[in-house]
């Protein structure tokens, strides 16, 4: 008699387990086949109303006063060749002064005052740089940097983006150090 019991109460606390078991984890099964079945259908229906790629987005027309004011013709021309010639001709007046450690004469050499082109790139500046403070430089010198403030130039950034990255307070002439010695 009281096994009987026992077991009874056994299955049924197994029957609750596994009932809360089910609870806890209910089964998606049913509803995954729904949605993939419905997913399918959709896909189906959307390849026979392809709609026309599109260009980008839609403008709309300047307003006419923009119009108005707009140069045409030869004016644009005129506009377009001053805006290269101020681009291309564009420069950042540049002082470079010897660092402390590469002087070996006495006294100093002046600083170098030139114009380095916006668009243009500081080795391009070395061989004059370098004949200028030829008479103060030991023999054998062929390693040349620039430095800011402490800063390293990269070399391969045209002197326009160092000088509007580098400088908040524009100073002119912009003030550098060449180096001869000692690459970081």
């Amino acid at each position: 008699g009281s096994n009987s019991s026992l077991s009874l109460s056994r299955t049924a606390q197994e029957k609750k387990s596994s009932l809360q078991a089910e609870a806890k984890y209910p089964d998606f099964r049913g509803e995954a086949d729904w949605f993939a079945g419905r997913r399918g259908r959709r896909h189906r229906r959307r390849r026979g109303r392809r709609s026309p790629p599109r260009a980008g987005p839609i403008r709309r027309p300047p307003p006419a006063r923009a119009m108005a004011a707009a140069p045409r013709g030869e004016e644009a021309a005129a506009w377009s060749e001053e805006a290269a010639r101020l681009v291309w001709g564009g420069a950042v007046p540049l002082q470079v002064h010897l660092h402390d450690a590469d002087v070996t004469a006495l006294p100093p050499p002046p600083p170098f005052l030139t114009l380095g082109p916006r668009v243009g790139y500081f080795p391009l500046l070395v061989s004059t740089i370098k004949a200028h403070f030829s008479s103060s430089l030991p023999p054998g010198v062929d390693t040349v940097w620039f430095e800011y403030k402490g800063l390293p130039l990269k070399w391969y950034i045209p002197i326009g983006v160092l000088f509007d990255l580098l400088c908040a307070d524009p100073e002119r002439p912009w003030n550098l150090t060449v180096h001869f010695r000692g690459y970081p």
